[in-house]
């Protein structure tokens, strides 16, 4: 998503469904991010010498019910990024591999239709290569280690339709340049070391759930806590300030007997931003769900 279109999360860690005892849900995604239009701080544009940029992305992930509420999530994806114009050459790799521990805390009846959820989740990532991040806007990922603690409150109906509102704050470790010295937000700083902002996002969406049916629609924003803006006609830089609003649509739609495997296909786009591509983004996948004889399913 925008100038840094690979960091692409299962949708388990964000909504407010959790994995019963025992249970274990693997799959593939892929993910088409493009863009030809960004934002330069507040200026909108376009950039002859890059074209429109593509971010492609296939990644695995699982999540594993320990207990009814707690579940542990993993995801690991492969990244490749090329532009349609000019010299500038793409990358391609491993990018980050996340982990995660999502807890339900809180789950009661709220009215005699429906119930209200909370749910928290801690979150880590590091860099499985040794990938450049000084290559913006081609650079795979921004090759910093991560932690986000996020706290997502879920209200469902009995007859199946959901909201949910979820916010976020991620820490963010510096990054190391292949180079003594950098310019950023109207500073010259001799180092190789580059102090990263911290992140904020939050998020609503609302739905249906029947089963392993999933239909929502969502809306994101995204806030950097500090950060400089691309400088005019220069590339963009590991700690700029990207912040952007997004739309999206979300399905995961059961094909086979008892619902253990369900194909899972989604939309978001950029509506507005700083720093950012304005992007459109395609995903699609497969789940399958696995009974261990211990599960006892708990939705």
């Amino acid at each position: 998503m925008g100038l840094l279109s690979c960091v692409v999360r299962a949708q388990t860690i964000d909504d407010g469904i959790m994995m019963g005892k025992g249970f274990l849900c693997g799959g593939y995604m892929y993910t088409h991010d493009s863009w030809s239009e960004y934002w330069e701080g507040s200026l909108q544009r376009t950039n002859g010498n890059i074209g429109t940029i593509t971010t492609q992305s296939h990644q695995i992930f699982a999540n594993y019910g320990v207990t009814n509420n707690l579940n542990v999530i993993a995801h690991i994806p492969h990244v490749r990024t090329e532009a349609s114009q000019g010299v500038l050459a793409g990358m391609s790799g491993f990018q980050d591999a996340t982990f995660a521990l999502k807890y339900r805390f809180f789950n009661t009846p709220l009215t005699e239709t429906g119930s209200l959820r909370a749910i928290a989740v801690v979150q880590g990532a590091t860099p499985m290569t040794d990938y450049t991040p000084d290559f913006m806007p081609l650079s795979i990922g921004l090759g910093s280690r991560r932690i986000a603690a996020r706290m997502t409150v879920h209200f469902r109906a009995n007859r199946g339709w959901f909201i949910n509102g979820s916010s976020s704050y991620t820490w963010r470790d510096g990054v190391s340049l292949d180079r003594p010295y950098y310019y950023t937000d109207g500073r010259l700083i001799f180092s190789d070391r580059v102090k990263m902002p911290g992140v904020y996002d939050y998020a609503v969406s609302s739905g249906y759930i029947r089963g392993e049916l999933v239909l929502s629609g969502s809306f994101s924003e995204q806030r950097t806590q500090g950060g400089g803006d691309i400088r005019r006609q220069d590339m963009p830089f590991v700690s700029n300030r990207m912040n952007f609003s997004r739309v999206g649509a979300w399905a995961k739609i059961p094909v086979a007997r008892r619902n253990s495997l369900s194909i899972v296909g989604g939309y978001s786009y950029i509506l507005r931003g700083r720093n950012v591509g304005q992007a459109s983004m395609i995903t699609a996948g497969v789940m399958y769900l696995f009974e261990f004889p211990w599960s006892r399913r708990t939705r």
